[in-house]
């Protein structure tokens, strides 16, 4: 690793959703897409018992607030490029 280069720290509800979305355990609620550029919600009702409601990273205890940053974070990736 080059160590002229400084680390990235990514935010909190980056590295939430990559958990979240690369655990297998959870496949049969939320995953990767077939191109690994996108990911599927399969169960709404799960993914907000068992991820929404207990990930202190996402900070969003429902689907408005997730959404609203998912959206913040994908808009600023654009803005990025």
């Amino acid at each position: 690793m080059n160590s002229n280069k400084a680390a990235i720290r990514l935010p909190a509800f980056y590295v939430g959703v990559y958990e979240a979305v690369d655990d297998p355990s959870l496949d049969s609620v939320i995953s990767w897409s077939t191109s690994n550029r996108s990911f599927i919600i399969w169960n709404p009702e799960e993914f907000h018992r068992r991820i929404l409601s207990t990930s202190l990273q996402l900070l969003s205890p429902d689907y408005s607030t997730f959404f609203s940053q998912l959206n913040f974070y994908v808009s600023l990736l654009y803005l990025q490029d």
